[in-house]
């Protein structure tokens, strides 16, 4: 047989591409909900199940069902035009989905610990704040808009090494997946791959990863009633996602030889494991996002409803509640105010702040608790 009866070229169809682009989106976009939901449980077992469902939506249906529908757009054909049959080992297909949900869900686990994404650390974030922003003069305070331009650089890109941290395990996750599921492959070729273009996957992946994440955990932070930006960072991740997966299939070229890949083991037919895929991931994610809808407005419902029996036995109790909550936010700001900035008037930096509200996300806490809670005392008649 000669050298050109041996050559395979390699045909990409368009629609699974689009599809494999679509579950990323999809996995992500579920991911970004899940986390957000995450970062305000107070249950160990409930954050657990939560980091759990979300390293399931983006490493199982985002990344590991993208990668069998991507893979499946590939076609293998011949000069002769013959298209290969491509099978997968199902043992390493297994493996390769646990690397993807365990690299993720370590990656998540450290990442997830950056104290300006963690709810119940918000002590934390304004601290890490006022401490990086202790340099600037004082003489710089009242300037608006050079404050409010340092506070965003020092809340989107100062103190990554968790996120960092976070994307290198997914990364390895993703990457240890992704050449489990080409060896995995069982047809009539050999594989053989660039080292160069291997290499160049492996960056694409850890940059890739630490963006997802550092979109994840740190600019939707700052942005929470953007629904624009959230489907835009799902985007942004879905195609994060697909960069790593098809720069590591372009390493990938292929020789036919009559028993090429293997033929042991059991295996399943590739067409096969890409519908499976493809449709579990996305009937995945339309469970949980239900879940998670229904359980936030049953916990609203909840929240309604106790309310309402407190107003029953005591007409002024919710209210009591709130105002006590604002007064207490308010007291708080007020000591990290004079703890921050020793021999400074707490009252006249209180006016300053009031002229330039931008002083400092500290200074804006503070005036917010501030306005809340008189507000709620002229509208309570003084309840407190």
């Amino acid at each position: 047989m000669s050298s050109d009866e041996n050559t395979i070229s390699q045909h990409w169809m368009e629609s699974k591409i689009f599809l494999s682009y679509l579950i990323a989106v999809t996995g992500s976009f579920c991911t970004i909900q899940l986390m957000e939901k995450w970062r305000s449980a107070i249950e160990t077992r409930d954050k657990f199940i939560l980091l759990l469902l979300s390293s399931v939506a983006l490493g199982g249906c985002g990344i590991w069902s993208m990668h069998f529908t991507g893979m499946n757009a590939l076609e293998l054909v011949r000069d002769d035009g013959t298209v290969l049959t491509v099978d997968f080992e199902a043992g390493l297909t297994i493996l390769s989905l646990i690397c993807a949900v365990g690299g993720v869900f370590v990656g998540l686990k450290i990442a997830s610990a950056d104290p300006f994404f963690l709810e119940l650390e918000q002590e934390k974030r304004k601290n890490i704040l006022v401490k990086d922003l202790a340099t600037t003069a004082m003489s710089d305070v009242v300037n608006k808009q050079k404050v409010a331009k340092r506070i965003k650089l020092i809340a989107l890109f100062s103190r990554l090494p968790r996120i960092a941290g976070g994307g290198l395990f997914a990364a390895v996750g993703v990457l240890v997946m992704h050449y489990l599921g080409m060896m995995a492959q069982r047809t009539q070729a050999s594989m053989t791959l660039t080292a160069g273009v291997v290499v160049v996957s492996v960056l694409i992946a850890f940059f890739t990863a630490t963006a997802a994440f550092w979109i994840l955990f740190r600019a939707l932070t700052f942005f929470q009633d953007s629904e624009l930006l959230r489907l835009g960072s799902a985007l942004v991740m879905g195609i994060a996602v697909c960069g790593t997966h098809y720069s590591g299939m372009g390493a990938a070229s292929y020789t036919f030889v009559e028993n090429g890949m293997g033929s042991g083991g059991v295996h399943f037919k590739g067409s096969q494991a890409a519908i499976l895929a493809s449709h579990g991931s996305l009937l995945f994610c339309y469970w949980v996002m239900t879940w998670s809808v229904a359980s936030s407005v049953r916990n609203i419902v909840s929240m309604t409803s106790n309310l309402s029996k407190i107003s029953k036995r005591d007409p002024g109790g919710p209210r009591k509640i709130v105002v006590g909550q604002a007064k207490a936010t308010e007291n708080s700001m007020r000591a990290r105010i004079r703890g921050f900035l020793p021999g400074v008037d707490a009252v006249d930096l209180t006016a300053k702040a009031r002229e330039h509200p931008s002083l400092s996300d500290v200074m804006e806490m503070y005036l917010v608790a501030h306005k809340e809670a008189a507000e709620l005392e002229v509208e309570g008649g003084q309840l407190l």
